[in-house]
């Protein structure tokens, strides 16, 4: 029997929604080599394009590809898969709050916002960063910072002191040249989660192993499973 602890915090796992998996097979593929390398829960978290898509129209592709996915699950009688949770990786913008829905977008069942900055540095801008404020100070989100390791530590302090946490990659935890910042972090007590950004490899599930046999009880929120309910309830 898979002893199953881990919470995946980030993957694009369902099919046909953006850059990750493109078929319900991939998809299958990916959720049993994740319960091979012990996780219990991923966070599905396709791409939000603020510029590129309403609140709504996002949530019913995400569902679409989500209840496609698992109708080939139970066609195949497949049991024992992960669970997966429903979110988003939001790319964050100026005024991100003032759209219709946007509370929408944290994972379901949660207050936690999963976002990523703008991938150009002269796009951070302090409107964004003020919207990071109301989001967590007026809205009440809890935002979780994804690719802090593609921005200056510039922008991820600043990330951080508005109250923001870091969600971190296994492929930088584990790779020499990611090894030291993500340590950092880390040692900060600033990184409440490790995910894959599984997108259609499936050997960042045994690197996600690794990190977190290496740094799982090093992380900001110490109860082994890593549950959403824990996570939740710690950055409240």
């Amino acid at each position: 029997m898979i002893m199953t602890k881990y919470t995946d915090w980030h993957s694009h796992i369902l099919p046909g929604i953006d850059d990750g998996s493109q078929h319900r097979q991939d998809s299958i593929e990916a959720l049993q080599a994740a319960l091979e390398c012990g996780i219990g829960r991923i966070v599905a978290t396709p791409h939000f394009y603020p510029h590129k898509n309403s609140v709504d129209r996002f949530l019913e592709r995400r569902n679409n590809s989500y209840d496609h996915l698992m109708r080939k699950v139970v066609s195949l009688e497949l049991t024992g898969l992960p669970e997966i949770r429903k979110g988003a990786e939001v790319l964050l913008c100026g005024g991100l709050d003032n759209m219709e829905g946007y509370e929408k977008l944290c994972i379901e069942g949660t207050n936690i916002m999963m976002v990523e900055l703008p991938f150009v540095e002269s796009e951070h801008t302090d409107e964004m960063f003020e919207t990071v404020y109301r989001l967590i100070n007026d809205s009440k989100i809890s935002v979780i910072m994804v690719h802090p390791h593609r921005y200056s530590d510039r922008s991820v302090m600043r990330m951080l002191d508005l109250g923001a946490m870091l969600q971190l990659n296994a492929g930088d935890v584990t790779s020499l040249s990611g090894r030291g910042r993500a340590k950092k972090y880390i040692e900060m007590g600033k990184v409440c989660c490790i995910g894959t950004d599984f997108h259609r490899d499936v050997k960042v599930f045994e690197k996600y192993r690794k990190a977190m046999r290496t740094f799982g009880d090093r992380l900001a929120v110490k109860d082994p499973s890593f549950s959403l309910d824990v996570i939740k309830d710690d950055l409240k």
